[in-house]
């Protein structure tokens, strides 16, 4: 976000009732009076609240959004990738804009750029670093029973590779693949797990904002996917990656083998 000179941010609150996620329209348009474009961007709604705001604002000339409410609706798919759907309101404006022109890894300040660099220079010669991302919300999150199986068959295969654990605090594997694991002793921030996630020769992971960020460092990656969708969330610019899905959507039923054959795919890419 640091490439945006926002004038303001306003944060709102929302409220589950329901199966509705709920905010106070009338506490919102009372901070944007003065606002004459509203762009809605995301795809869930209660659509009563949105029109109760958008009513509110007198000087309102334009809204978009993914609901008929907006006065130009953008049409929603879940047949295409949520970033081709977020870039249809891109496309509202002009649409000769490309998707690719605007898709490049996050702009570190001095403070974590200068941190990718520094952990290239302290690598040893011939080793290979696999960032591994399991944990997510819960049913996007992958268990140890299910992620140790196979990472520790890979580490058993190519004895020139290092884990790096983005997210998870702790990898959960037998001890004697431990000096073979980059630990941290508590999960990294985020903006200095992004700075490490730079530094890997792969990527394997669950369906999450690190899975996005490897995509957009053109890492060699697996996605695993349960209950959501691999066009919709899954790898969008990187041509070296591999998608899999449980049959069953329930990530419990992951085939470990098949991430194993996977990854010996990806490395002889």
């Amino acid at each position: 976000m640091n490439e945006f000179n926002f004038k303001k941010t306003i944060e709102i609150e929302f409220t589950n009732i329901g199966e509705e996620r709920r905010f106070d329209p009338h506490a919102l348009a009372e901070q944007i009076q003065k606002c004459d474009l509203f762009l809605y961007l995301n795809t869930w709604i209660y659509e009563n609240d949105i029109q109760a705001l958008l009513n509110q604002l007198p000087h309102l000339k334009k809204s978009a959004g993914y609901y008929s409410c907006f006065t130009d609706q953008i049409a929603y798919s879940t047949r295409i990738h949520n970033f081709d759907l977020y870039f249809r309101m891109v496309h509202l404006f002009d649409k000769n804009l490309l998707i690719k022109d605007f898709s490049y890894p996050p702009l570190l300040d001095e403070n974590y750029k200068r941190i990718a660099p520094q952990v290239r220079k302290n690598k040893m010669t011939g080793i290979k670093y696999l960032a591994v991302h399991f944990d997510s919300e819960p049913e996007k999150s992958l268990k140890s029973n299910i992620y140790k199986e196979f990472l520790e068959k890979i580490l058993d295969t190519y004895a020139n590779i290092c884990l790096v654990p983005i997210g998870l605090d702790n990898i959960d594997l037998q001890e004697k693949y431990q000096h073979r694991i980059l630990s941290f002793g508590q999960p990294l921030p985020f903006l200095i797990a992004t700075a490490y996630l730079e530094t890997a020769d792969f990527f394997i992971g669950v369906d999450s904002c690190f899975l996005h960020i490897s995509d957009l460092y053109a890492i060699p990656s697996i996605g695993i996917f349960g209950p959501t969708s691999e066009v919709e969330f899954g790898f969008r610019f990187n041509k070296k990656h591999l998608h899999l899905r449980s049959a069953t959507k329930d990530l419990k039923d992951i085939s470990t083998d098949n991430v194993y054959k996977r990854f010996n795919e990806l490395i002889d890419v």
